[in-house]
């Protein structure tokens, strides 16, 4: 992985579920939302991979 952007996810994972909530303020013009993401690993990632996915995430690689 060479120069991996931080605003990217890393080559070993893969989304696969993706929840969006946005709750509107019609009155203010404004909103507010969360977002959830699901990923699969591919292979096993490095401990910096791990805290870029966040620490929810579930081991499915083939032979993790």
């Amino acid at each position: 992985m060479s120069n991996p952007s931080p605003h990217r996810l890393p080559e070993t994972a893969t989304p696969e579920r993706y929840v969006i909530r946005l709750t509107p303020d019609l009155t203010h013009f404004i909103f507010t939302g969360e977002e959830t993401i699901t990923l699969t690993k591919t292979k096993r990632v490095t401990p910096r991979e791990q805290r870029l996915m966040g620490s929810s995430t579930t081991d499915t690689a083939a032979g993790a």
